[in-house]
């Protein structure tokens, strides 16, 4: 049987024919990704649309290859991945958590044949509230596949009763053949003046909110990332990896190898040893999910840290089991933002131009400024602009600011973000 089959891992045997099927499969599935990546990724994404942690890693991918992902769009989207004529990848409705696909198919047959929906009291009259509850439709209004519709996604929560008790009476109406207020309201004869109207305006929800609530529908953010506050700090910790580089990299073996896991707290699980307590935290950095263990000693002195959605920073050792092949992180210490500030900030950059002091902006920064409780901790340089010249001020070593996240905030605020540098 030498030439009809060949010998695999652990004298498994795979016929050669098999193995050539796979190999034709896996230069279709190349070629594909090549010449036609935003449909590939779409055709994946439509696949595994179920698993969040595969969405993620995906989504990761499509950055990448510089594709752009637009959110869910109630007037564009449908039920799977799909692309629009600009090879952008839309999101698929089916991706939203506790929509349901039968709802959905109603929501897209009705946008298909009656035209995009103008607003949420015309979805909720189009749709009918018995068939798309309410559950669902604020599920998909968290989600931002409404946000085409006009309104904040806050002022459409708070508007959705009122627009479904519209939609309720203008259908009982249409059955019964008789015309109301309500019914003159979605364009039935006694008013003019449209719902819309009459929803209140609110102002959005703050971001770290949004983002919760499209994390609580897609089971991902989408659209931003609690991380992208300390992006430009992250990026400057030089032993700092990436998630997916750990969770998809099987085949790396590290020896010994120090490095820092950044990342958004997902999850934290103890588990009960005769040590005393050890924790399981799973971590998400927006590229992947990365589970690590952290042992009683060190969960003892940083467990306080560890508290669900808090952006930390997780310092230690990667190491590959010889026998497994398995790689362990052994955490040794965990930061938050302002402990890496603290521990790792090398000197913070001021940006100011001309104009800026003009406007008398330097009373203001001088009220940030606070007396160093050590002199010399880390150096503050002002880099001054004119039309003419430039010249870097180094302050004395007995000035400081706050690195706590409102402090660095508010200077960001103050001299604008682009203007307030963190060098690690």
């Amino acid at each position: 049987m030498e030439q009809d089959h060949n010998f695999v891992a652990d004298g498994i045997i795979v016929h050669n024919s098999h193995s050539a099927a796979y190999a034709l499969v896996a230069f279709q599935t190349a070629w594909l990704k090549a010449h036609h990546p935003a449909a590939f990724m779409a055709a994946v994404m439509s696949a595994d649309m179920d698993n969040t942690e595969k969405v993620v890693t995906l989504l990761d991918d499509c950055r990448q290859l510089n594709l752009q992902v637009l959110p869910p769009d109630i007037n564009r989207s449908e039920y799977q991945f799909t692309v629009d004529d600009q090879n952008r990848i839309i999101y698929g409705l089916g991706a939203v958590k506790g929509a349901g696909e039968a709802a959905l198919s109603i929501l897209v047959e009705q946008r298909n044949k009656d035209g995009a929906f103008k607003s949420l009291a015309d979805l909720c009259k189009r749709a009918g509230t018995q068939k798309v509850n309410r559950r669902v439709l604020e599920t998909l209004i968290k989600s931002g596949a409404f946000d085409s519709l006009g309104g904040t996604r806050r002022a459409m929560l708070e508007y959705l009763p009122e627009a479904m008790r519209m939609a309720e009476q203008y259908n009982r109406n249409q059955g019964t053949g008789q015309t109301d207020l309500f019914g003159g309201l979605f364009g039935g004869g006694v008013a003019e003046s449209t719902p819309e109207a009459t929803m209140p305006e609110r102002e959005e929800f703050p971001e770290k909110e949004r983002l919760r609530l499209e994390k609580e529908t897609l089971g991902l953010y989408l659209t931003g990332h609690p991380l992208d506050e300390y992006q430009s700090e992250i990026a400057g910790l030089g032993s700092r990896k990436k998630l997916v580089d750990i969770a998809e990299d099987d085949s790396t073996k590290y020896r010994r190898e120090p490095v820092m896991l950044a990342g958004l707290v997902a999850s934290v699980r103890t588990q009960h040893t005769d040590n005393g307590k050890r924790a399981f935290v799973q971590l998400d950095d927006n590229t992947a999910y990365y589970e690590a263990m952290i042992f009683t000693d060190t969960f003892t002195q940083y467990g306080n840290l560890l508290e669900k959605e808090a952006c930390v920073v997780l310092e230690g050792t990667l190491d590959t089991d010889q026998r497994t092949g398995k790689t362990r992180l052994r955490v040794e210490k965990v930061h938050n933002m302002q402990s890496v500030r603290e521990n790792f900030l090398r000197k913070l950059v001021l940006r100011l131009e001309e104009q800026q002091v003009q406007q008398g902006i330097l009373p203001a920064l001088r009220q940030r400024l606070k007396p160093a409780a050590t002199a010399g901790s880390f150096p503050i340089t002002i880099e001054y602009f004119n039309a003419q010249a430039r010249a870097d001020l180094r302050l004395g070593g007995t000035w400081t600011v706050p690195l706590d996240d409102a402090g660095v905030r508010d200077l960001r605020q103050l001299l604008g973000k682009e203007n307030v540098s963190l060098v690690f």
